[in-house]
C-alpha cells in the first residue's frame, strides 16, 4: 500500500493570536505577541503522523480561497499528500480563530465555512483504498452533509480491513447520540479526552467509563488524561500510562498529535504500553510549545524529551 493513514475531514485554517492575558474585556486594547496562520484540525494530526514518518494523506473538502489554498499548500509542504481533497469552487473554508494568553489558556471563535462534504467523491475512496488505517473525528460530522457520509466512509476503510480510529472530540456534544453511537461501533480504536468519556457514557471511575466504551464495539479504548497520562484500555488489559512533566505554553491541537502518535505506534506493532508512552510524549511535547500546524513537535522534539527512550521512533 502506498499509505499508512488516511484522515477524512475537519480540514480548518487557525488563526493563532497569543496575547498577554485572558479574558478580552470590552473596550480594553491588548497586542497580540504574534500572528500565525496554520492547518488546523485534521491538519494538525496529519503534519504529527508525516512528521513522525507515516505516509499521511487528507480527504475532506476546503473552500477555493485563500485559507484553503494555505492549508494544501503548508500539508504539502510537509509531504502530506493532498489529492484527495476537494477544493470547491466559490466556497469558504472553515476558520477558527484561537486566542492563547501567557498563561496558556486559550478562547476559540469559529466561523463555519461553506465547503462541507456532501458526498463521497471517487477521490476520497481511492485514497482509503491505498492506505493501511483510516482516522476521523467528531467535528468531521459538523462539516458533512448529511453527517451519516462519516459512518459511511468508517464503514468503507472497516470492509477493506483498515485499522479505524476515531477521537469523537469536544464536539460530540453537538451530534446526535445514535450517530454518535453508530460510529464508535465502526471504530477499532476509540480515542477521547477523560472529561469526553464521561459525558458520553458516565461511570464512577475512569476505569468503568473506559470498559462501558469498550463495550459499545471498538476493540480498543484511549482515554487522554492530560499531564497524568493515558489510560489504554482493550478486553485484556487496563493500564495507565504516565504522562510526562512540562511547562504548558499552548494545548490547542496536542489531542490531534497525540492520536497521530498512538496511530504510529498501533501501526508500527509497538506494545501498546510504548505506545501510550509514546502518545504521551507527543502530546508533551505539543504543550509546551505556541500554534499549531507546522508549529507543533517534530520527530526530533520528541526523541529529545524521550531521552534514552528515542528507540521507539527508531
Amino acid at each position: 500500500m502506498d499509505l499508512d493513514v488516511v484522515s477524512f475531514g475537519d480540514l480548518v485554517a487557525d488563526m493563532i493570536l497569543p496575547i498577554p492575558k485572558l479574558p478580552l474585556c470590552p473596550n480594553e486594547i491588548q497586542l497580540a505577541h504574534q500572528m500565525l496562520l496554520e492547518p488546523g484540525g485534521a491538519g494538525n494530526f496529519l503534519i504529527v503522523a508525516q512528521r513522525l514518518g507515516l505516509k499521511a494523506a487528507a480527504t475532506g473538502c476546503t473552500g477555493s480561497d485563500a485559507y484553503g489554498q494555505m492549508i494544501i499548500e503548508k500539508l504539502q509542504g510537509e509531504g502530506v499528500d493532498t489529492r484527495g481533497v476537494q477544493m470547491l469552487p466559490d466556497q469558504k473554508t472553515t476558520l477558527v480563530m484561537i486566542f492563547i494568553d501567557d498563561a496558556g489558556e486559550h478562547v476559540f471563535l469559529g466561523v463555519l465555512g461553506s465547503s462541507q462534504v456532501t458526498q463521497i467523491f471517487p477521490s476520497f475512496t481511492e485514497k482509503v483504498g491505498q492506505a493501511r488505517a483510516f482516522f476521523t473525528n467528531g467535528y468531521a460530522f459538523l462539516e458533512t452533509a448529511p453527517a451519516q457520509l462519516v459512518i459511511e466512509m468508517m464503514a468503507l476503510a472497516r470492509q477493506q480491513g483498515k485499522a479505524v480510529f476515531l477521537d469523537p472530540g469536544p464536539q460530540m456534544r453537538e451530534i446526535p447520540q445514535e450517530l454518535m453511537r453508530a460510529a464508535i461501533a465502526q471504530a477499532g480504536t476509540l480515542l477521547l479526552t477523560q472529561a469526553e468519556a464521561a459525558a458520553l457514557v458516565g461511570g464512577e471511575t475512569v476505569q468503568e467509563t473506559a470498559q462501558t466504551l469498550l463495550g459499545m464495539g471498538p476493540q480498543l479504548v484511549v482515554l487522554k488524561m492530560g499531564a497524568e497520562g493515558c489510560l489504554v484500555v482493550n478486553s485484556e488489559r487496563c493500564q495507565k500510562i504516565d504522562g510526562f512533566a512540562v511547562t504548558t505554553r499552548d494545548t490547542t491541537g496536542a489531542g490531534d498529535a497525540f492520536d497521530a502518535a498512538f496511530v504510529y505506534g498501533i501501526l508500527h506493532g509497538m506494545p501498546l504500553e510504548e505506545t501510550g508512552r509514546l502518545a504521551n510524549a507527543v502530546g508533551a511535547c505539543a504543550v509546551a510549545k505556541i500554534g499549531t500546524g507546522t508549529g507543533l513537535p517534530t520527530k526530533a522534539d520528541v526523541a529529545d524529551l524521550l531521552g534514552k527512550r528515542s528507540l521507539l521512533l527508531e
